[in-house]
């Protein structure tokens, strides 16, 4: 698995918003739908990040 896909939040995220793309793309969404989809999901995924380096900052590099 290459460096960047070791995050399961960003294999996720990179799933869903394929997903909506592909459904966009064979019209079962509309584009307002699609735009709403993509930015929960990002959105998400950037407060995910946030908490998580946030986190390991407060613990400290070992993680207890």
């Amino acid at each position: 698995m290459s460096q960047g896909f070791k995050s399961r939040k960003l294999l996720f995220s990179i799933v869903i918003y394929l997903t909506a793309t592909l459904f966009l793309w064979f019209a079962k969404i509309n584009p307002e739908l699609w735009v709403d989809v993509i930015k929960w999901v990002f959105g998400l995924y950037a407060i995910g990040n946030v908490g998580e380096h946030a986190t390991k900052a407060i613990t400290g590099p070992s993680g207890s």
